[in-house]
């Protein structure tokens, strides 16, 4: 039997469209390595398992894999799995764009693997409720997150994504000791899901928003507080939807940023901070003003 990983595969520009009732996979392999997935585009609906592109462990670990430029859709009734990666090495992660509804999803998923870059993906994920997943038939076991770091993972930079989802754990870390330099990443906030960043009382959570995000705000329009303790980067997803909002900078969340942001009936006021930049936005105000 040939145990030797194949190299030097080129899977470009494929068109994968699959419906089942079953656990479902639209590109699965464990033993291809130095190889290119770039361009695909890939949709699934799934009453049960939904995979997008797989790498898996079988006869050695894997290394030297390309997943750029895909597309991947994928609806299931059960768990969502759209990037794969076990036990791989040295590997890119870049330019794809990703979203996914269903009970458990985790958009990109890394174990046990060692020097990857995941850079620039567009990421929208939507889970529901975990207690509708009827099994665990994959080792990772169910969960709701954009990105998700398991067992031994090292070396995992994640930088300059943009994700929206419904849950707080964007980027979930469930490794022991490994390095995981996580920064520069975008974060959709939303009237629905303005709860998972911000707590009861309008403070940003510092375990799920970290110093240089960026918080892309999409139509807020719930006169919501935002208390920014870090320092993080504010924008609109969308400059004509503005947001009515109340911001309020504090504690170390100097040298922050407000720029090309658009806003309605808002407010900025800065508590014990130094070096607020407020640049290119717009601000309307529908209140009448009485003298």
């Amino acid at each position: 039997m040939n145990k030797k990983l194949s190299k030097g595969v080129n899977i470009l520009d494929n068109t994968i469209i699959m419906i089942s009732s079953g656990s479902t996979e639209a590109i699965y392999t464990d033993t291809l390595s130095e190889s290119n997935f770039i361009s695909n585009k890939i949709n699934i609906i799934s009453k049960n398992y939904g995979y997008g592109i797989v790498f898996n462990n079988v006869i050695g670990r894997l290394s030297d894999i390309n997943v750029s430029n895909n597309e991947i859709v994928i609806h299931s009734e059960q768990m969502t799995y759209l990037i794969e990666l076990c036990q791989v090495d040295n590997s890119t992660i870049e330019n794809n764009k990703l979203y996914g509804k269903s009970n458990g999803i985790y958009a990109i998923d890394i174990y046990w693997s060692n020097n990857i870059s995941v850079n620039n993906n567009a990421i929208s994920v939507f889970g529901g409720n975990l207690s509708k997943i009827l099994g665990i038939s994959d080792l990772l076991g169910i969960g709701n997150s954009a990105i998700a770091i398991f067992k031994n993972s090292s070396n995992i930079c994640i930088s300059t994504n943009i994700i929206y989802a419904n849950f707080s754990k964007t980027i979930f870390d469930n490794t022991t000791d490994g390095f995981i330099n996580a920064s520069f990443n975008s974060f959709i906030i939303d009237n629905e899901n303005y709860n998972c960043y911000f707590n009861e009382i309008g403070e940003l959570y510092s375990n799920v928003i970290t110093k240089n995000s960026t918080l892309l705000l999409h139509n807020l329009t719930k006169n919501q507080l935002l208390i920014i303790n870090d320092l993080v980067k504010i924008s609109s997803y969308d400059l004509n939807l503005p947001s009515s909002i109340s911001i309020i900078f504090k504690n170390n969340s100097s040298n922050s940023i407000i720029c090309n942001a658009s806003f309605i009936n808002s407010s900025i006021d800065l508590i014990n901070v130094s070096n607020i930049n407020i640049i290119n936005n717009a601000f309307n105000s529908s209140k009448k003003v009485i003298y």
